[in-house]
């Protein structure tokens, strides 16, 4: 992590210690998500890790029984790297016939896989744009950050607490996660919002840029940022919904 990256989880720490937000704001969620636990060590972490990947891909629920290892690999490139390597060693299967499946996108599982990677994509793509030296670290907590975004849900906003620091106003949280969280949220209420036929016929319309747009600038504004970086976001998210509108998932069957 970059030393502008450690003093701002730092700051976002020191102002945990006395804010007013209630315990279920989904931006103290978020914020108690990605301060660390100096107390839980590398050595630790890796006894864990076996349990912690077994739990998920056996479709438990890993962050709650590993808390603090959940908490570790946000903040901790070396164990979120042996985390991925471990995932790729026990999905690797042999090579088998393809077999017809059915379609069962319209399943609220597949519909929040397809959103969780269209998130990822998308946030990329901005990325590399707005925050090129965010993407390594992007990249490496991702899927952490996600599970946090999903927990919470699409209706993400800063929060209005009285005398609070760790809102995102404040911009004490890094570009990466501002990044990850407002792509989510643009990308879920379009998603949830327009079928993929209702998608193509805005598209063929000519609305369909604007209408990314303004998801994408909605997004950014209730999350705080600063005006221009916002328009920023929004033109660079409408940009790639346009080129692709198969880039947002549709929640809904047309």
């Amino acid at each position: 992590m970059t030393e502008q990256r450690d003093e701002q989880l730092q700051r976002l720490q020191e102002a945990l210690r006395s804010t007013q937000i209630p315990p279920g704001d989904p931006a103290r969620q978020l914020a108690e998500a990605l301060v660390g636990d100096d107390s839980y060590s590398h050595e630790q972490a890796e006894q864990d890790l076996p349990g912690y990947v077994t739990a998920g891909l056996l479709g438990q629920a890993a962050a709650q029984q590993y808390p603090a290892l959940h908490r570790h690999l946000l903040h901790c490139t070396q164990c979120a790297r042996l985390h991925a390597a471990m995932l790729q060693d026990l999905t690797v299967e042999p090579a088998q016939v393809p077999v017809p499946q059915p379609n069962l996108s319209f399943l609220p599982g597949a519909y929040m896989r397809r959103l969780r990677s269209a998130t990822l994509r998308l946030a990329q793509q901005i990325g590399a744009v707005l925050f090129p030296s965010s993407l390594p670290a992007l990249t490496d907590m991702a899927e952490i950050v996600l599970d946090e975004l999903q927990e919470i849900g699409t209706n993400l906003r800063a929060s209005s607490a009285p005398g609070a620091a760790l809102g995102f106003a404040s911009g004490d949280l890094p570009d990466e996660i501002k990044l990850l969280a407002a792509t989510w949220a643009a990308t879920g209420r379009l998603g949830e919002s327009f079928s993929a036929d209702q998608i193509a016929s805005l598209q063929q319309s000519g609305a369909w840029p604007e209408t990314a747009r303004s998801a994408a600038l909605q997004a950014a504004s209730a999350l705080d940022f600063d005006p221009r970086q916002a328009e920023h976001f929004a033109r660079e998210f409408a940009g790639l919904a346009a080129a692709d509108p198969a880039a947002i998932p549709a929640q809904r069957a047309s």
